[in-house]
């Protein structure tokens, strides 16, 4: 069915930070090798400790079913393990300070963009399988104003969207040009969400000039968790203009997690069913429509649609 129906797939949890960081598998590093990042600053970091098993085989069935995947998700709050952000990756510690989270930000995302480049290099020609990485996700508060700070250990460090920046100089470091990077978020076409997360795209796309350590952000993903009332048409394509205008000439916006939630009449019988599938279509087509006129008023402003769940 998916071969059928999708040219590209996102994993849901196996390239996020705690699965590729050991949680499952080896649990807290325990050797340490000198790391120096961009900055100048020399660090410890794990030894032969990053799991990338699970990687490969998501990447290999990629390849034998021709398809394309979205890289999820290098920089989260959440399913990242608090020793990361911690003294001597001890859990019971305290946090570490800027430097030295910064230098491990750098560690982690280089890593992970190398492990695929050489995947791909050596298991597909040096073609890419993964078009695009979400960097960032949900690093933007719903009140519109704000970072989102609670349960946030990276927020808990920096305060600032200091880690938010640097995740965008790492990506557009490690990863080859082509490769779209994304801010990805929910609550997407929310006010005032939407303009917070407008301004945020807009602040790491002011650094993209920078003479060392340049950012680049190519789009933005909305997670387009939807309902059947809200958000409305016109509040979409409102949040779809704020996107493109922050990002500048080039950008792209994405549905990336798309759903529906069922609506507040269903209650399981086949007659409200068939409703249901008829509601269900209308909302569809409604936000469809949407990205279709963007697209065709900007040709190549809609980078993709992914279902999810």
């Amino acid at each position: 069915g998916v071969k059928y129906h999708a040219d590209s797939i996102t994993m849901g949890n196996e390239f996020k930070p705690d699965s590729i960081l050991g949680t499952y598998t080896k649990g807290v590093p325990q050797s340490f090798e000198d790391f120096t990042d961009s900055f100048g600053t020399t660090i410890k970091v794990p030894k032969n400790h990053l799991q990338f098993d699970i990687v490969d085989k998501c990447l290999t069935a990629c390849k034998e079913h021709n398809l394309k995947m979205r890289g999820h998700v290098l920089v989260w709050y959440s399913q990242t393990p608090d020793w990361f952000f911690k003294e001597d990756y001890n859990s019971s510690k305290k946090l570490v300070d800027k430097k030295t989270m910064t230098a491990r930000q750098e560690w982690y995302i280089k890593s992970v963009l190398s492990h695929i480049a050489e995947w791909e290099k050596q298991n597909n020609n040096n073609e890419r399988l993964i078009y695009c990485w979400d960097v960032v996700n949900e690093a933007a508060d719903d009140s519109g104003t704000q970072l989102r700070a609670a349960n946030n250990h990276w927020h808990m460090v920096y305060e600032s969207d200091e880690y938010i920046i640097n995740a965008f100089r790492y990506a557009n470091k490690y990863a080859p040009e082509h490769i779209r990077l994304y801010y990805n978020d929910y609550n997407d076409s929310n006010e005032p969400k939407a303009s917070g997360i407008a301004a945020l795209v807009a602040e790491i796309t002011s650094h993209e000039k920078d003479a060392e350590n340049p950012t680049r952000i190519d789009g933005v993903g909305m997670q387009a968790h939807h309902n059947f009332g809200d958000p409305t048409a016109n509040q979409i394509k409102s949040a779809i203009d704020k996107y493109l205008a922050a990002l500048g000439e080039g950008g792209v916006v994405e549905m990336t997690e798309f759903d529906v939630k069922r609506s507040s009449t269903y209650d399981g019988s086949a007659a409200s069913l068939a409703s249901e599938h008829a509601k269900q279509a209308w909302r569809f087509k409604e936000i469809f429509d949407v990205y279709r006129a963007t697209e065709a008023e900007k040709p190549g402003s809609v980078g993709g649609i992914t279902m999810w769940g």
